[in-house]
């Protein structure tokens, strides 16, 4: 079959924002756009397949009367409730049979005028951006993918600059419909029913953006292996991640949030709730990063896991550690004076392989790795009395030849996969190390068997 033209994929991709409010996907697009060229542009067929689809119904299902309706649609396509004059009109062609619910939708987005017609159009072309991106159709699957995508259609308004817009929200937006795809309840669990993640921006702290939401949700997200770890989260009786959100103590800051989030550690999240301050409420918690003859230790009562960021090159520069949501003001510099890490009994440090390659790390706490990826990470500087772990809940990973997980020190090491993650490496690689597969869906597959 012809590749449809680029004019009948504008059609359709306009059509996938008005009745469903979000981008098409690339198998869904081709489809529909030769349909639209086999009829000659005849688009009557596709009306009423578009109106009357599951994903439409389910879109319009809260809504029950002509007025509701066509509020609904002029939110999805336009931002904003129907003027009186609009709303009266399209009202009586419902109620008259003058307009079904399907032809309605598309009638209403191409008798778009002024900033309403801008909105369209910058959301046609934020959509066509998004589809034409999608680096396969597995990308983008699903009742919550699609939420997802909506979300990032909602922030599009009549004055949006698309190309700052992609630039700065589409490769997260992207990355955060890939994890709806692959882990539809943990992203499912973050929103009320029927909400999107637009209704997490007004909860989320001072300053914050859509960009922000992407960040914060994507954190959990890919640290979260079951719905449960994001429930864990909301207090009791609440509902979507803004009701935890809403119980955070009005000092927390942006930084703090999307750090714990980042963190690679739920349990970062869950010590923001517990940072108060006065009223009788429970001390303020704290955390400390000191420097003794190039040693770096860490001190305080904030829990989680411990982060680290570079401001340069890993282990040349200054590092700035974070935990529980509090940076700690001393930043150590490992160009100059500090040479190693000490994580002590009961705490963890968890970061990235690429964050901690090559640096030195001892002490009887918890080093915890993830995102091993394919590049060369060797372990050999951690000197560990306390566990090393590493989890593949991110990606499959295929190890490096280069890179050796377990140290030559007495530490046990530990491999947890997740998700039905393939860990692949050579028998001397995989050679004492212990791997646990807790939900039974992950794999290990071991190559170069020699005479090990």
């Amino acid at each position: 079959m012809a590749m449809p033209t680029t004019a009948s994929e504008a059609m359709i991709q306009q059509f996938y924002v008005a009745y469903y409010g979000r981008p098409a996907d690339p198998a869904g697009l081709t489809y529909w756009a030769n349909q639209l060229e086999a009829a000659g542009g005849d688009a009557s067929a596709m009306i009423n397949a578009f109106g009357t689809s599951d994903e439409a119904t389910t879109i319009f299902s809260s809504v029950t009367t002509s007025s509701d309706r066509v509020n609904k649609i002029y939110q999805q396509l336009f931002g904003r409730s129907a003027e009186q004059a609009g709303l009266d009109y399209w009202t009586q062609q419902l109620d008259s049979g003058g307009s079904s619910l399907a032809s309605l939708m598309l009638n209403i987005a191409n008798g778009a005028l002024n900033d309403d017609h801008t909105v369209m159009s910058n959301k046609s072309e934020v959509a066509e951006t998004f589809t034409a991106q999608l680096s396969s159709a597995s990308q983008y699957s699903g009742t919550t993918a699609a939420m997802v995508a909506c979300s990032l259609l909602e922030q599009v308004t009549s004055t949006t600059v698309v190309s700052t817009f992609v630039s700065t929200n589409l490769t997260s937006t992207l990355s955060m419909v890939s994890l709806a795809t692959s882990k539809p309840e943990v992203v499912a669990a973050m929103v009320s029913t029927g909400d999107t993640l637009t209704n997490l921006l007004s909860d989320m702290p001072t300053g914050a953006t859509f960009a922000d939401v992407l960040t914060f949700t994507s954190g959990i997200a890919t640290t979260a292996t079951s719905a449960s770890d994001v429930t864990a989260l909301i207090p009791s009786g609440g509902s979507g991640l803004g009701s935890y959100l809403t119980s955070l103590p009005a000092s927390t800051s942006l930084t703090s949030l999307l750090s714990a989030a980042s963190s690679g550690s739920l349990s970062s999240l869950t010590a923001l709730t517990t940072t108060t301050s006065g009223g009788g409420g429970s001390a303020p918690a704290t955390f400390t990063v000191t420097e003794t003859a190039g040693a770096v230790e860490f001190g305080g009562t904030a829990t989680g896991n411990i982060s680290i960021a570079w401001a340069g090159a890993v282990n040349d520069s200054v590092a700035t550690f974070t935990r529980g949501g509090i940076t700690a003001t001393t930043t150590p510099d490992f160009h100059t004076t500090a040479t190693k890490i000490t994580v002590a009994a009961g705490q963890t440090l968890g970061a990235t392989a690429a964050n901690v390659t090559g640096v030195t790390i001892d002490g009887a706490g918890t080093v915890a790795v993830t995102a091993l990826g394919t590049t060369a990470f060797v372990g050999s500087n951690f000197n560990l009395t306390g566990p090393l772990t590493y989890t593949l809940n991110d990606a499959d990973v295929a190890l490096n030849a280069g890179t050796v997980l377990a140290p030559t020190a007495s530490a046990s090491t530990t491999v947890t996969i997740a998700d039905t993650r393939t860990l692949t490496g050579t028998a001397a690689q995989l050679t004492g190390l212990t791997i646990v597969d807790g939900a039974n869906t992950g794999n290990v597959a071991v190559t170069a068997l020699g005479t090990t």
